[in-house]
């Protein structure tokens, strides 16, 4: 999760663990419009028509942004609110929109098509005005359905626009697999040959994230099964490195896909089908001819970990120096990763560790008064930018894990953090969000898990314990829907000090999720993916205590070590919604770097558990 311009999100609100209490400066003179704007963005997101009226009549600017640059009109198609949106149009409200987009983007990326269609009625803007030049057609390509986008421009010239990275609108729709959106941009005009870039074309990004029905449909439609990336690889040799997909194979061998061509890496397909155990697909390449190449054994963990670390702290560096704010993966996931790294003896840059937690305490400083307030004012409880929005716990969340595995001592400013997030806690036991961004921001399982590292590190000891055990009753009785929910179920059972017997019970219903080639899936139904597989593997061991003998540990770190790229990145398709707008972080994946980003740090995670280096024990309070 990353959001620009955030005086505390994600790993920044760890700042405070720089700033005593008592040394917080004066609130900002502006404190009354804070707080004004954080009561209309809470109505809005409760669709209180009745609240958000009041809000604005105590002096809420209808048109003044909150801490990550969204409107009120742009917050209110986010939320589905289309009553509230009425009202916030009749008092004024903009319709030029944010830096994230107009609110019929907001509404497109949302999911919510009613919503979308209710703007258009009323004549938003269909322009989206994004710094990563993403159109409004790029993104209902993707994230929308054919009566919204049948609405939008497509004349030539729409068509053929690009984003920041290349992309154009038939790409967008084909790197998710919407078949029907890709069927209407291609009766309207799109190229199939146009490419990014990266030298991709739509056929190239939906036979490596495994689309068949759309890989057919490009295919029909004249898209060439020959055509070369910039790393010289044809369509075919991205399905046979990541999606696995023999339907996608059959497909591209019959329109043309050469069989003997080797990518920049010198493999042809069929050696990367090979190497990756994709045998299914494999198979079918030799059927069509293709000649089987030696087989390379299972790379070294060691330097398998090496390799990744020094891509993601190149990632880590390039986002520093690109990004004003701190976030979940590059602050909260890798210097997680980073500290347990240097604590297990690999090589590590400290410099970068050191940076990143400068930016940590140089970002959070700026919203320490406004936290002073909010603990000591119960009525100004949400003038905390995120928590309006019911964000401030899972970024906390990441922060609190990023600290634990670099060995911030426990102090008052820290404290305080904590007694913050305790207050969010629901009834329940467990914490909440609003926004759905998977990976980094997809299960309540995950962020509790992690919120419990806080409670136990930084709260007071009586408050912690109270806390903590709340949580180990939710995590008891509540119910997992996906791998994630139950891997960060076991996480957090582990963490909250349950009964060997009860973690035992949990490792045997994991190793039941387990596909066949040794990884999970994130999704029921959907093929193995190496952030789920690096998450899965992690819990074992760390939640579950799971030997280097058992099974499904040694099948997870095989598939793990051979879906590695030598980038040193493993690669995951981007599915989440994009209200962030996208900028080069200088990570391997392209459009999808940042959920590769989270991936690489899980799937480093998980191998360094089960290495031959043991974790150095320090003191940590």
């Amino acid at each position: 999760m990353t959001m620009k311009h955030s005086p505390l999100l994600g790993a920044t609100l760890a700042a405070l663990a720089l700033v005593h209490p008592a040394a917080a400066q004066p609130p900002p003179p502006d404190i009354k419009a804070v707080q004004l704007t954080a009561e209309l963005f809470r109505a809005i997101r409760l669709g209180d028509v009745a609240g958000t009226k009041a809000a604005l009549e105590h002096g809420a600017d209808v048109n003044r942004p909150n801490w990550i640059m969204f409107q009120p009109l742009d917050w209110a198609a986010v939320m589905n609110q289309p009553e509230v949106a009425k009202l916030l149009l009749s008092q004024g409200a903009a319709t030029s929109g944010g830096a994230n987009g107009t609110a019929l983007v907001n509404a497109i990326l949302g999911g919510h098509e009613g919503m979308a269609l209710d703007l258009l009625r009323q004549g938003i803007s269909k322009e989206a005005k994004r710094p990563d030049k993403a159109t409004t057609l790029m993104l209902a390509a993707a994230y929308s359905t054919p009566p919204v986008l049948t609405k939008l421009p497509q004349d030539t010239a729409e068509l053929a626009q690009q984003d920041i990275d290349g992309a154009t609108a038939l790409i967008y729709g084909a790197r998710l697999g919407k078949t029907a959106n890709v069927k209407l941009l291609l009766a309207a005009g799109a190229k199939t040959e146009q490419t990014d870039s990266h030298g991709r074309t739509a056929l190239h990004y939906a036979a490596m994230n495994g689309f068949p029905e759309t890989v057919d449909v490009l295919l029909k439609a004249g898209a060439s099964a020959k055509a070369l990336d910039k790393t010289g690889a044809t369509p075919l040799h991205l399905a046979a490195r990541y999606s696995a997909n023999p339907k996608i194979a059959q497909s591209l061998v019959k329109a043309g896909a050469g069989l003997t061509g080797r990518d920049s890496t010198g493999k042809t397909a069929l050696g990367l089908a090979q190497a990756r155990r994709h045998t299914a697909l494999a198979a079918v390449l030799k059927a069509a001819g293709a000649r089987p190449e030696p087989l390379a054994a299972t790379p070294a963990t060691r330097p398998a970990i090496q390799k990744s670390l020094t891509a993601m702290e190149a990632g880590m560096t390039r986002f520093l120096s690109r990004s004003e704010c701190s976030s979940c993966h590059h602050q909260g996931l890798g210097l997680a990763v980073l500290g347990n790294a240097a604590l297990r003896g690999f090589a590590v840059d400290r410099g970068i560790i050191k940076g990143n937690l400068d930016r940590i305490g140089e970002v959070g400083q700026q919203g320490a008064p406004l936290m002073q307030l909010a603990l000591t004012d119960p009525s100004k409880f949400h003038i905390v930018p995120t928590s309006e929005m019911e964000e401030f716990p899972i970024a906390a969340s990441y922060t609190f894990w990023a600290l634990d595995a670099n060995q911030v001592p426990a102090n008052p400013g820290l404290s305080g953090m904590a007694e913050y997030v305790r207050r969010q806690q629901q009834s329940t036991g467990n914490w909440s969000f609003i926004l759905h961004r998977g990976p980094m921001q997809e299960s309540f399982q995950t962020m509790t898990a992690l919120q419990v590292l806080g409670m136990r590190r930084f709260l007071e000891k009586d408050k912690g314990d109270e806390t903590v055990k709340k949580a180990r009753a939710w995590f008891v009785s509540a119910p997992t829907k996906t791998v994630e929910d139950r891997s960060s179920r076991l996480l957090g059972l582990r963490w909250t000090g349950s009964e060997p017997r009860v973690l035992q019970t949990e490792v045997a219903q994991l190793a039941k999720l387990q596909n066949a080639d040794g990884g999970w899936s994130g999704k029921p139904g959907a093929p193995s993916d190496p952030l789920t597989t690096g998450l899965a593997l992690y819990s074992l061991r760390v939640g579950g205590a799971a030997p280097l003998s058992h099974p499904a540990v040694r099948k997870a770190t095989d598939y793990l070590l051979r879906h590695q790229d030598e980038s040193g990145a493993w690669y995951v398709n981007k599915t989440v919604a994009p209200f962030n707008y996208y900028f080069d972080g200088g990570f391997p994946g392209g459009e999808s770097q940042y959920v590769s980003f989270a991936a690489t740090g899980w799937a480093t995670l998980a191998l360094m558990e089960v290495s031959d280096t043991p974790k150095v024990k320090t003191a940590r309070r």
